[in-house]
């Protein structure tokens, strides 16, 4: 009996090993919730993150489908632009053959003598009486012979003359000037002119302003290629005098002339409230050198005058600027400003932003109208980063004026040019070429507009339209 209570006892485990074993069981429970609660949080985190992903799929669904939304509409635009433009065409020699009220000019040689009359009482028709002929001749402009004299005026004997080019270059000047459709005849004849100026070094005779005098000896204002004075006309009005900073050799005086005679003769067929008017040229105020005539602007650049007046609605002028933008990028063909900065933004004594300073260029598909100032494909702060790739053949064109638009936007509500913060323009270029854009400032901008501003940085082929921006501008106002 004692034997087996001993065998008993020793079977029996001590105390403590219940203990121990207790501590390994409680242990092994407290690791298993553990793991569970870890298991809890990872799905939880990748819930989370299950939702973000959806979340971020969604906001880029919704930006794919309303740029698909903006193409569509802008396409749909696009359109009926070019059916109106079609449709003009088709109805542009009915248009021309419309009586309109008697017009007659006078053709002044370059002494200011008057070597012809021309008057004209049905669209495109032309009388043409010469001081030197008493003969008088009519011009019809859908003849096809005349339309054949057109293409090469100086293989027609009757018309290679010096005196003969005068007229035409006059006669050609007011038939596009008073066409009431900006059709493609119309820019055939602005061709025309354009092949004429430059072959003959002549300008339409209506373009020079006589009896102009300057106000005072000094000049009022210099820029990059040009020096301001103030002047009067023969009306007594004040008037702009931008006389070019330039002088050239023989050799290179020929070029000039047709730059300076493709600004002039694009910007005489501009007339828009926002765009600043050309009142004509000067040769004498200022012997050899090329003066432009334009309205005295007693406020100054926009920049100035936001500075005077800084209680002024801003989105107003924003608005003038888009208007005028407008007018240029949906002529027949698009014309392209080429230098668009606040500098170039003119308040006339209306209190209207007028567009201005379009320099010297030339003409290939789309008429251009950019400033020679500093850089010839414009001003460094506000050029699109292709303008800077000079391994490419990048000039001004509309996707550039966008750009352009965005930093315009950007200064007229800050008060500064973009990259402000950056002292050289060196540095500004290579920000730029490397994908730098200005920074939303920390005022001024709704979120809208900000959006609007940056879709004009983006790569030249995804950038808005002017018709797109002002879509959109007339939507967040």
């Amino acid at each position: 009996m004692a034997r087996r209570r001993q065998q008993q006892q020793q079977q029996q485990p001590p105390p403590t090993s219940f203990a121990a074993s207790s501590a390994v069981l409680s242990a092994k429970a407290t690791g298993i919730a553990a793991s569970q609660d870890i298991g809890l949080m990872n799905q939880r985190q990748q819930r989370q993150e299950m939702h973000e992903e959806e979340r971020k799929q969604i906001e880029v669904e919704a930006r794919r489908m309303e740029q698909q939304k903006r193409q569509e509409e802008e396409r749909k635009r696009t359109e009926t632009e070019k059916a109106e433009v079609e449709d003009e065409y088709h109805h542009s020699s009915i248009e021309r053959n419309k009586p309109r009220l008697p017009i007659i000019k006078e053709v002044l040689d370059h002494h200011g003598q008057t070597q012809a009359r021309l008057s004209c009482f049905l669209s495109g028709i032309w009388s043409v009486n010469s001081s030197n002929n008493p003969d008088v001749f009519t011009v019809n402009f859908d003849d096809p012979t005349f339309k054949d004299v057109l293409k090469h005026p100086w293989d027609h004997p009757e018309w290679s003359m010096p005196s003969r080019i005068n007229i035409l270059l006059e006669l050609l000047y007011w038939e596009t000037k008073l066409s009431t459709t900006p059709d493609v005849f119309q820019f055939e004849l602005f061709r025309c002119i354009h092949r004429i100026a430059r072959k003959y070094e002549m300008i339409p005779p209506s373009l020079y302003l006589r009896d102009l005098v300057k106000e005072g000896n000094d000049q009022v204002w210099g820029g990059g290629y040009a020096d301001i004075y103030q002047g009067r006309t023969v009306n007594g009005e004040l008037a702009c005098l931008k006389v070019l900073r330039v002088f050239t050799t023989l050799e290179s005086s020929k070029q000039l002339f047709k730059e300076f005679s493709q600004e002039v003769l694009v910007w005489s067929q501009l007339e828009h409230p926002n765009i600043l008017p050309f009142l004509g040229i000067n040769m004498d105020l200022f012997p050899g050198r090329y003066c432009l005539v334009s309205p005295w602007c007693g406020h100054g650049s926009v920049m100035n005058y936001l500075s005077m007046h800084p209680e002024v609605d801003k989105m107003e002028i924003i608005k003038d600027i888009l208007i005028g933008l407008q007018y240029l990028h949906t002529r027949n063909p698009p014309v392209v400003h080429g230098d668009l900065k606040g500098a170039n933004i003119l308040v006339s004594e209306r209190r209207r932003c007028c567009l201005a300073d379009f320099g010297l260029a030339g003409m290939n598909t789309l008429q251009t109208l950019s400033s020679a100032s500093g850089n010839p494909r414009g001003s460094t702060r506000w050029m699109a980063p292709e303008l800077f790739d000079y391994t490419i053949t990048s000039r001004p064109s509309m996707s550039t004026d966008m750009y352009a638009l965005g930093c315009t936007t950007l200064e007229i509500f800050t008060g500064a040019p973009p990259f402000s913060e950056i002292k050289h323009d060196a540095a500004v270029t290579f920000r730029v070429m490397n994908g730098f854009r200005p920074s939303r400032p920390a005022q001024g901008f709704t979120d809208g507009l900000w959006q609007a501003v940056e879709r004009c940085w983006v790569h030249f082929n995804d950038r808005p339209s002017i018709q797109g921006f002002l879509y959109e501008f007339e939507r967040i106002t």
